[in-house]
């Protein structure tokens, strides 16, 4: 990617939401047009996603057909609580209506099993149907009580039938109280898992021109805020810091990761503990 037109990017304006309203500084997002249009599979699937919803629709809903919310925290009956009625109201306000709503309990039978971040989480999966009022545009948005790693790669009787993903949106998780503590970039063992990290399963996903956007959360080594020795360090080099997300792009350069997969930094999605920086996987 030349000097010239990585700068050129930078000069795009501020985002603005698809319900016509300008963006706070948490929220000043850029992408880069071809990457959104060339985005390969429409699929988003945002793990351990809190209510971290809005800005996800709103930059990808022209081209996006299935989001997927995943966190451990909704539909519980007691304890920590999260709430997802934000989407509908956004999708409202965008001009969408509603036109199905389901609710299943994916194991009706479930005993809790112990296995890796999946313990006593018992799988719902709330799915709605959405259609644009004027651009007649369908979208499925589904909200799933789960772990954000079994949810997509198992080991789960009940992992998302998604396949392939267009884009990875992961963002504001943590090792703290209320957090995940999912280590996407710490090696994880396993039967045909010997040495790749748990980004590189999710890479594998991906396939060229699939976009990773993330803040870096939990993609060190050690419970460090950034780690230099971490093969995802560009992804965390402005961990936890207040950077503009627009000055962070601009420092930002392509990487390879351990297996070979090409990132390149293609725009700037806000902050959240730390810059929230896009990046189209090769």
């Amino acid at each position: 990617m030349g000097t010239q037109s990585h700068e050129e990017k930078h000069e795009e304006p501020a985002f603005m939401n698809a319900t016509g309203e300008h963006s706070s500084p948490e929220q000043d997002s850029w992408i880069d047009p071809a990457a959104l249009a060339s985005i390969p599979v429409p699929t988003l699937y945002h793990p351990c996603c809190g209510n971290d919803l809005e800005q996800p629709l709103s930059i990808f809903m022209n081209h996006i057909s299935w989001f997927v919310f995943v966190d451990k925290a909704y539909h519980n009956p007691t304890g920590y609580k999260v709430r997802y009625d934000s989407a509908p109201r956004f999708l409202s306000r965008a001009g969408y209506k509603r036109t199905e709503r389901t609710e299943a309990r994916l194991d009706p039978d479930f005993v809790a099993r112990k296995r890796m971040f999946e313990c006593y989480i018992e799988p719902i999966s709330v799915n709605e149907k959405w259609i644009g009022k004027k651009d007649k545009r369908s979208l499925t948005v589904t909200f799933r009580k789960g772990s954000g790693i079994n949810s997509l790669l198992g080991p789960s009787d009940n992992r998302l039938p998604l396949g392939e993903i267009g884009v990875f949106f992961y963002r504001g998780d943590s090792f703290g109280e209320g957090g995940s503590a999912i280590p996407w970039g710490t090696k994880k063992e396993g039967p045909g898992r010997s040495g790749k990290y748990l980004l590189d399963l999710v890479l594998e996903r991906m396939p060229p021109g699939a976009l990773l956007v993330t803040d870096g959360s939990n993609m060190h080594l050690r419970r460090r805020r950034t780690d230099r020795h971490s093969p995802w360090y560009p992804l965390t080099a402005h961990g936890w810091s207040r950077t503009e997300p627009q000055r962070a792009f601009q420092t930002a350069r392509p990487f390879f990761t351990p297996f070979g997969r090409l990132m390149t930094p293609v725009g700037y999605a806000g902050l959240r503990y730390g810059p929230t920086l896009a990046w189209r996987v090769d």
